[in-house]
C-alpha cells in the first residue's frame, strides 16, 4: 500500500505540473500514459501479485513462457530473414525485445541456481538460460546485454554464504563451474573477435568501446550535459512534464534525455526527484527489513537483480512511462515484507519460481 500512495503521489505532482508546462501534446499523453498503465505498472504487482507467492510464481513463469515465444520469433528472423540485424518480432523495437528477454534471462538463471532440485531441471534452466542469452547476444541492444550480465554476476554472488572465507568459497563446485564457462566463453569471444564474427550486440559494444562513432553514444552525453543548465534554471520545481523536448529545440514531440534522473530533474525538479526517491527508498526497506540473512532469500536476491536490470536501462534510455517495467520490479518487492512468506522460507530449495 505504501509503494502505492508514493507511486500515486508522484503522479499527481507530474499531472499538477501540466500548469506551468511550456508542452501540450507530449505533456498530454505522457500524463495519460503515467496515471494509467505507468501507475498499474507498480500498482498491481504491489497490490496483487506480491500478495501470495503462488501470484509471484505464476507472474514469473509466464514472463518465462511469453519469452520463449519471442525467442522463437526472433530466432526465424535471424536464420531466415534479416540475420543480425535488430530483431523485432511482434513489431516491438529492439530495446523492448531486450528488456524483456533480459528479465527472462535473469528469472532463467535464478531458478537454476536456487530452484532446481534434479538434473532435468537443470538442464532446463540452463538451456532457457542460454536461449535468452542467446538473443541479447544477436539482438542488438546494448544496455539489456550489459545489464544482464551485471545483474546475473549479483545472482552468481548472491548465491554464496559471504561469511565464509574465499578459500572456501573458492572450492565449490559451482564456482569451478562458472570458471570454466567464463574459460570457454573467452576462448570463443577471442576466436569470433580474430574471425570478425562477433554477434550484433557485442559488435555494436565494440565499436563503442574503440571510439568509433555510433550516433546515439555522441547524442546521449549531448543531452546529459544540455540537461544539467535546464534543470538549473528551475531548480525546485522544474519545467513541468514534457517540457524537456522544447527546452532541447526539437518542439513538442515525444523525447528525453535517456536518463530517467536527469529527466525527472529537469521537468520536476528537486521536490519531484525527492518524491521518486521517497519510492526508491521504501523498496530498499522492504527489500532489507526482513531479518533473514540475503543469500537465504532467493526472491529478494532474485527481485535485486531484476531492479539493478531495469535500473541501468533507465539510467541510459527511454523516458518515463516507457520505463513501465521498472516499476514493476519496485512494486513486486511488496512480496519482501510478508510476514506470512518469511515463514515459509525453509530453505533456497524450498522456493518455487
Amino acid at each position: 500500500m505504501v509503494l502505492t500512495v508514493l507511486m500515486g503521489s508522484f503522479i499527481c505532482y507530474a499531472l499538477l505540473s501540466n500548469l506551468w508546462t511550456p508542452s501540450s501534446e507530449y505533456a498530454t499523453s505522457k500524463s495519460l500514459e503515467l496515471a494509467t498503465v505507468t501507475f498499474w505498472s507498480l500498482g498491481a504487482p504491489a497490490l496483487i501479485i506480491s500478495k501470495s507467492r503462488r501470484r509471484l510464481r505464476r507472474f514469473l513463469t509466464a514472463i518465462v513462457v511469453f519469452s520463449v515465444a519471442i525467442s522463437a520469433i526472433s530466432i526465424f528472423q535471424f536464420v531466415v530473414v534479416a540475420g543480425e540485424s535488430q530483431l523485432r518480432p511482434f513489431d516491438a523495437t529492439y530495446l523492448l525485445v531486450g528488456r524483456v528477454i533480459g528479465i527472462a534471462f535473469l528469472i532463467a538463471v535464478a531458478y537454476t541456481l536456487y530452484e532446481a532440485s534434479s538434473k532435468m531441471q537443470r538442464w532446463v534452466g540452463i538451456a532457457l538460460s542460454g536461449l535468452f542469452g542467446f538473443i541479447l547476444l544477436v539482438n542488438g541492444a546494448r544496455g539489456p546485454l550489459l545489464a544482464s550480465t551485471g545483474a546475473g554476476l549479483w545472482l552468481g554472488i548472491g548465491y554464496f554464504d559471504l561469511s565464509k572465507s574465499p578459500r572456501e568459497l573458492a572450492r565449490t563446485d559451482l564456482v569451478k563451474k562458472i570458471g570454466a564457462v567464463v574459460l570457454v566463453g573467452a576462448i570463443v569471444f577471442a576466436i569470433l573477435f580474430y574471425l570478425d564474427e562477433l554477434p550484433n550486440t557485442i559488435q555494436r559494444i565494440v565499436t563503442t568501446l574503440s571510439g568509433k562513432s555510433t550516433g546515439s553514444v555522441e547524442g546521449r552525453i549531448d543531452y546529459y550535459l544540455a540537461s544539467i543548465p535546464m534543470w538549473l534554471s528551475a531548480p525546485a520545481f522544474g519545467h513541468g512534464i514534457g517540457s524537456w523536448p522544447i527546452l532541447y529545440g526539437m518542439g513538442d514531440v515525444k523525447y528525453y534525455p535517456h536518463n530517467i534522473v536527469l529527466e525527472i530533474l529537469v521537468e520536476f525538479g528537486l521536490f519531484g526527484l525527492l518524491l521518486f526517491g521517497s519510492l526508491l527508498g521504501c523498496t530498499v526497506y522492504l527489500i532489507l527489513a526482513p531479518k533473514r540473512p540475503l543469500h537465504r532469500d532467493p526472491y529478494r536476491i532474485l527481485l535485486v537483480a531484476l531492479i539493478l536490470f531495469m535500473g541501468f536501462n533507465a539510467f541510459v534510455t527511454s523516458d518515463i512511462p516507457d520505463n513501465r517495467y521498472l516499476f514493476t520490479m519496485l512494486g513486486l518487492t511488496a512480496y519482501c515484507y510478508r510476514p506470512a512468506s518469511l515463514a515459509r522460507l525453509k530453505n533456497r530449495n524450498d522456493l518455487n519460481y
